[in-house]
Formats: C-alpha cells, structure tokens, sequence
C-alpha cells in the first residue's frame, strides 16, 4: 500500500465559507487536522464522489475536536489536494439541515 502525501491543502472560498458555517471549523483548524502526522489518512471510494481521500483526527485547541477532512486529488505525486469538505461528527448538529 502507498502512503498518502499531503503537502498542501487548497480551499476554494465557498469551501470555508461551508465548514465554518454550517461545521464551527476554521480553514487553521481544518489544515491542523491535514498536516499532522498524527492523523488516519485513507482511500475512499463513494458512488456520488468517486475516489478521494479521508483524514481523520483531532483540532490543535484547548479541548481538541475529532475531525474528518475529505479530500480531492490535485496532484497526489506532489502532495496537492483540495478540501472538498470538513466536519467533527460529534458535534450535535451534524447531519441536521439549516
């Protein structure tokens, strides 16, 4: 199995606009959880996404949040991926439309 390098995370405007709205996540925190060595990063495959990738860990903040990133291949040779959507699953509220 190959591993997954993450190098750099992109995020369109609309995409923090999205996970600080509706999931309490800033695009730091969001990053925190990409980068860190300490998190699960996974293939995913979905029939409505297709493939992509899946970090799972926690925010760097003084009560720490389980977090999943999903992510879209820019470039994964280099490491280049776009944030297609972040969310802590333990937040109460998710899951639950606006």
């Amino acid at each position: 199995m190959t591993t997954i390098l993450i190098r750099d995370v992109r995020f369109s405007p609309e995409v923090v606009e999205k996970i600080w709205i509706q999931h309490g996540l800033s695009q730091r925190f969001v990053e925190e959880v990409a980068y860190s060595g300490e998190s699960e990063v996974r293939w995913d495959f979905d029939e409505v996404h297709g493939i992509r990738v899946v970090v799972r860990g926690e925010t760097v903040e003084a009560v720490p949040r389980d977090t999943i990133v999903f992510l879209r291949s820019v470039d994964p040779d280099n490491g280049i991926w776009d944030v297609i959507t972040a969310f802590c699953p333990t937040n109460p509220n998710y899951g639950m439309e606006d």
